[in-house]
């Protein structure tokens, strides 16, 4: 099979899922990249193919059905209205004037003036603005008419309508959708109103042997609705190129990793190899589908061992960590960073998880460890449930008030709703530059105070042995959680009890986790 062929195959099933005038103007802007390959405005070409895809996702909120509803209570209108037809019309004369601009650079080389997609935003707002200067006008010309109670009434179911339809829902790709964080992610994301795209590759996930994430499958019932989902490697090239041809999204959510702290340290190349191509592939793809806001998913370990609690985000970075997985987020850290000097328009967060315990209140989905658990409550869980039959607690000398460990544990809802809390910032804001926050509680719990709540939690005693520290291991680890109250107005609502007894109604659903047997 030729090479152009294999291409037009490609373009063939990206559109087979689109239809009416976006089919046209995606079919224009498939015929653009193709044209552009063999042409010496190959530049000018792709970047008006860039301008066109952009410019579609302003368009596509004016099929919104608050925006035909809300232009029909303002202006109490019927379809075939004047004034609701010219509406219409002007968006249709707005998306033709751009399929012929396409047009026209398919069919010659001559010189490209593309529309510019700002501009044309203003000019979709005017409208909007337009028409409810417009629609309060004859709403007051009306009360004399229809009383004051009655015209209120259409004021009030009015702003309702206007309100659903200026929150533009962004279009998000989440890697690692299937897993622990990034299933109670996905579900917070639907909630709030997001789109979202799901792709994992089930290395730490489960599959119902039909290409469907369990999770996910959990996440729908719960949210009400289909979660779309791909299998894919986030290390495959390929297949994600493909994933965000078709995507058209706004931002994404980087949240597939190898992340067990110990197996790094015996399978490091796997480790930097994994991380840093997955996170370098989906900077490549941004950059190539102009994407321009990415939240990554960081962590605590980047601080090393801090020297002074609680930590800020300003707390020096990279010194003193002792395991790979670290130095991969430390890295990619870096890396994002240098990206947002060098595209200063890209919105970057880098959120730093510390940690995640817990489940979603409903049971339905949680943490789902492959083998041994690499952390402390779902081994503790197993533990109390009976799969694993003591806890080790590494070392009880530490300098704390009981000697043992102290951590920062947050509640994954709480976790989730921090990844929420950043797009709606970029949404509301519009760019924000590169930003980074702590997502903890900003106090610090015992690993023998965890156990206890946990069996106050299961009312069942989990038998403990005490071993030796772990090498990097360190006494006391919690956050200053500040910059995340502030910034993105998030903060942790759930407590020491709310994470033991819905990581218990959690257990007890699922004994076996996701899996069937």
């Amino acid at each position: 099979m030729s090479q152009l062929q294999e291409n037009l195959d490609n373009v063939n099933k990206v559109l087979s899922s689109y239809s009416g005038r976006d089919k046209f103007v995606r079919t224009l802007s498939f015929l653009l990249s193709l044209k552009a390959q063999s042409s010496p405005k190959k530049e000018a070409l792709l970047a008006l193919a860039k301008q066109c895809s952009a410019a579609r996702m302003v368009l596509r909120q004016f099929n919104h059905p608050s925006m035909i509803k809300a232009c029909q209570q303002l202006l109490n209108t019927t379809p075939s209205d004047p004034v609701d037809y010219a509406c219409t019309a002007t968006v249709t004369g707005v998306y033709t004037v751009y399929g012929f601009v396409e047009l026209f650079a398919w069919l010659s080389d001559a010189r490209i003036v593309a529309l510019d997609t700002a501009r044309l935003f203003r000019w979709c707002l005017y409208l909007w603005i337009t028409a409810l200067v417009a629609g309060i006008i004859r709403q007051i010309r009306l009360i004399s008419k229809k009383g004051l109670e009655k015209a209120n009434e259409d004021i009030i179911t009015l702003v309702g309508l206007a309100s659903d339809f200026m929150f533009v829902a962004m279009r998000i790709l989440v890697t690692g959708a299937a897993g622990f964080i990034g299933s109670h992610t996905t579900l917070e994301l639907v909630e709030a109103g997001y789109e979202v795209m799901c792709i994992d590759n089930f290395s730490n996930s489960v599959s119902d042997g039909k290409g469907n994430a369990v999770s996910l499958l959990r996440v729908a019932e719960l949210v009400g609705k289909t979660i779309p989902f791909q299998e894919c490697d986030v290390c495959d090239i390929e297949k994600l190129d493909q994933v965000f041809a078709k995507g058209n999204f706004d931002g994404l959510i980087h949240l597939a990793a190898l992340k067990a702290v110990g197996e790094s340290v015996e399978k490091p190349y796997e480790y930097y190899s994994n991380n840093l191509t997955a996170s370098l592939n989906l900077i490549k793809m941004c950059q190539k589908y102009n994407v321009k806001n990415f939240i990554f998913s960081s962590s605590a370990t980047v601080y090393g061992s801090p020297k002074e609690l609680p930590i800020t985000e300003d707390a020096p970075t990279g010194q003193g960590i002792t395991n790979p997985y670290g130095q991969t987020k430390y890295m990619m850290e870096q890396i994002l960073i240098d990206v947002g000097k060098a595209h200063p328009d890209w919105n970057i967060v880098l959120l730093r998880y510390f940690n995640p315990v817990g489940a979603h209140p409903s049971g339905r989905i949680g943490e789902d460890p492959r083998g041994i658990p690499n952390n402390l409550m779902p081994f503790v869980s197993q533990v109390a449930i009976g799969r694993l039959p003591v806890l080790k607690i590494f070392g009880d000398k530490w300098d704390t008030p009981d000697g043992t460990g102290v951590r920062d544990y947050i509640h994954i809802v709480d976790l989730a709703r921090g990844h929420v809390k950043a797009l709606d910032r970029i949404q509301k804001l519009g760019h924000i530059g590169t930003e980074i926050y702590n997502l903890g509680t900003g106090r610090g719990y015992s690993v023998k105070e965890m156990i206890a709540a946990l069996e106050k939690a299961s009312g069942r005693r989990v038998p403990t042995e005490i071993g030796v520290p772990r090498p990097g291991d360190i006494a006391c680890v919690y956050c200053d959680p500040a910059k995340a109250a502030k910034m993105l107005e998030w903060k942790a609502e759930f407590g020491l009890d709310e994470m033991s007894r819905d990581l218990w109604n959690w257990q007890t659903q699922n004994p076996n986790g996701f899996s069937q047997a």
